[in-house]
């Protein structure tokens, strides 16, 4: 039976020819597409280098970049140079050359790179053509330390959040990349560039098929700025929010969505507008807030002196606010910034009837092992902003369910806690003896 099992596989190949199964010689469909390909890598690669950041501790960082300018000046992505001592650049024709960053910024991770002996390369052009999934791309690039690595993909998605922080959205793509691959360009397939490497997912050390690339026609603007000003100026908004999560959501008794201000700073253009801590944002400029990509978009996306509305609640009411943006630091990190994951808590003691300070946490209670503290200054409960240990008390009598504090802990600022589990009403307090004769409220 075996024998004869054989022999049909045996037959079966031998007529089907010795070519069976394989593509002929000049017979394959994509052969001029893949030739003008070839040809398109081979014209860009002039004006494309390869970089080699080293720290003041010896280690080295392996980036890309790419001419964009007649004088030679190079575009990369700012962190493959952030903590670089020193910057050697490499060009396709071997040549060699030293160089230093000229300007940068942070928020939109981008850089401009002067080298001691520029590039005798044309510069290459950042496209304004609007890209759609499915368009060929080429990635080039400095890949584990592979010089002038080529790999081929498609435009997977448009307008990807990959740091909440970065305010607008990345291309998505499937052309590999790799450690090294950063700040390298992200070519169509007639040699413009339509976004600059920046990324792989988070906790990836190598190709998964998902790479994050900063669009052309955002690098165009921040590039510019860059070029003619040295710096690119940030709207400010001067208090720090949380986005409001399921948990918080919870805690709240609402849908999450939008976003709790925990801190407004004294005197900036928060505080000077009027937004006080305990608002809850739902939207800006007309825009909900689903997440910490469309706050940063609005604010460091924007300009100093730009138009800031803001809709939402305070107090249970209607609150809509109109803030002319501030300047952020130059270069800094963005002082807008979401407080630590909510936590569970009950078995708080206030001070005094006057002020909702706390005086005592029962220990290995929900708030204790939550970490508060004597001292902690209750501003709001969920919604409501309180001025007093009896206006906390009565806004926390009046939730059902769990509840949400915002606290502040001197010198420090504030942040939203969410009250979770069971909570002792007036007549059930978590505390011994007659806590109100001392003067002294209980949760």
């Amino acid at each position: 039976m075996m024998r004869k099992v054989r022999a049909i596989i045996m037959a079966f190949f031998m007529s089907a020819g010795p070519g069976a199964g394989h593509a002929q010689p000049n017979s394959e469909p994509n052969s001029e597409a893949n030739s003008g390909m070839a040809a398109m890598i081979a014209k860009v690669s002039a004006s494309i280098v390869m970089i080699d950041a080293v720290d003041s501790g010896g280690r080295v960082v392996r980036g890309a970049g790419f001419i964009i300018n007649t004088s030679g000046q190079i575009a990369t992505a700012y962190h493959v140079v952030e903590a670089a001592a020193s910057i050697r650049l490499m060009s396709a024709d071997g040549r060699s050359s030293a160089a230093r960053v000229a300007s940068f910024d942070s928020p939109y991770d981008l850089a401009v790179l002067t080298a001691d002996v520029p590039p005798a390369a044309p510069p290459l052009v950042l496209s304004s053509i609007a890209l759609t999934p499915g368009v060929p791309v080429v990635a080039i690039g400095y890949p584990f330390g592979h010089a002038f690595s080529a790999s081929a993909g498609i435009i997977s998605g448009l307008d990807r959040t990959y740091d909440p922080l970065t305010p607008h959205g990345f291309l998505q793509h499937d052309a590999a990349l790799n450690p090294g691959s950063s700040g390298g360009p992200l070519l169509d397939t007639n040699g413009q560039v339509v976004g600059i490497n920046a990324a792989i997912p988070n906790g990836r050390r190598s190709d998964v098929g998902v790479g994050f690339a900063i669009p052309a026609t955002i690098a165009q603007r921040v590039l510019k700025a860059l070029l003619d000003k040295g710096e690119l100026q940030h709207g400010y908004l001067g208090a720090r929010l949380r986005i409001i999560d399921h948990a918080l959501a919870s805690a709240m008794g609402r849908n999450p969505g939008g976003a709790a201000i925990e801190e407004v700073e004294k005197d900036g253009p928060a505080d000077k507008a009027g937004l006080r801590p305990g608002d809850l944002i739902a939207a800006m400029n007309g825009r909900p807030i689903g997440d910490l990509r469309r706050v940063a978009e609005a604010v460091t996306g924007g300009e100093p002196g730009d138009s800031l509305v803001l809709e939402g609640v305070r107090s249970l009411s209607p609150l809509k606010l109109t803030i002319s943006l501030g300047r952020t630091q130059a270069h800094g990190p963005s002082r807008l910034t979401m407080s630590a994951a909510s936590m569970r808590t009950s078995g708080i003691e206030f001070a005094n009837i006057n002020a909702p300070v706390i005086k005592s946490v029962v220990p290995q209670s929900p708030a204790g092992i939550a970490g508060l503290k004597k001292g902690d200054e209750v501003l709001a409960v969920g919604a409501r902003n309180v001025a007093s240990a009896s206006d906390a008390r009565q806004a926390m009598d009046q939730t059902k369910g769990p509840l949400a504090l915002l606290i502040r802990r001197p010198p420090g600022g504030a942040r939203y806690v969410a009250l979770a589990g069971p909570r002792a009403g007036p007549s059930g307090s978590p505390f011994a003896g007659n806590r109100e004769a001392e003067g002294s409220l209980p949760f």
